[in-house]
C-alpha cells in the first residue's frame, strides 16, 4: 500500500536519464477553448486554436527547437520514456500595481491567484513539446516543481526530464 511519504521518497529517488531545459521571453498565453465554425453548407465541423494559443505555442515550439535540438540530439533524440514535467510562468506585472504591490510581486510574496488556471498554461506548454521534445503528452507521468508568479520580464521556464525507468506501452 502507497502512503504520502513512501510516495514522496518514491518519486525524489527517480532516476533521472536525461534534462532538457530552456525559456521563453514574453507573457505566457493559455490555452484557450478550441473553436468551431460550421462550413460546406452546414456539413462539417472545423474545430481550430484561437490565433494567441497558436502564436504562444509556435513561440515555445520554436524555442525548444532552438534550445534543445542538438542536446536531444547528442543523447539519443526525442524522448520515448516516461516524463516528469516542471513549468514556471512568470507574468507580467500589472501596470495599475503600486510600487508597494510591485515590489511584493516581484519577490513572490503577491502570486497570481486570478484567472487563467495554470493547468491551462501548461496545457500548451504540453501541446508545443509534443512532437518536438517528446513523442506524446501521455508520457508526461508527474508534475515537479511548477509555479505561476509575477515576473519582470514576463517569461517562461520549463524543464523535461526522462526517466530512466521503464514505461507501459
Amino acid at each position: 500500500m502507497w502512503s504520502l511519504d513512501k510516495l514522496a521518497d518514491h518519486f525524489k529517488n527517480m532516476p533521472i536519464k536525461r534534462t532538457i531545459d530552456f525559456e521563453y521571453r514574453g507573457e505566457p498565453k493559455p490555452q484557450l477553448r478550441t473553436r468551431s465554425v460550421v462550413a460546406g453548407g452546414g456539413k462539417r465541423v472545423i474545430n481550430y486554436d484561437p490565433q494567441k494559443s497558436r502564436d504562444f505555442k509556435e513561440s515555445i515550439k520554436h524555442n525548444a527547437q532552438l534550445y534543445a535540438m542538438e542536446k536531444l540530439d547528442s543523447t539519443g533524440g526525442i524522448m520515448k520514456g516516461p516524463i516528469i514535467l516542471e513549468v514556471f510562468l512568470f507574468r507580467g506585472i500589472p501596470k495599475s500595481f503600486s510600487n508597494k504591490k510591485r515590489e511584493l510581486a516581484i519577490n513572490g510574496m503577491l502570486l497570481p491567484t486570478t484567472k487563467p488556471d495554470m493547468k491551462n498554461y501548461i496545457s500548451g506548454v504540453e501541446d508545443a513539446l509534443e512532437g518536438v521534445i517528446f513523442e506524446n503528452d501521455s508520457q508526461i507521468i508527474g508534475y515537479g516543481h511548477s509555479a505561476k508568479l509575477y515576473g519582470d520580464p514576463p517569461g517562461v521556464l520549463v524543464w523535461v526530464h526522462e526517466l530512466d525507468v521503464q514505461g507501459a506501452k
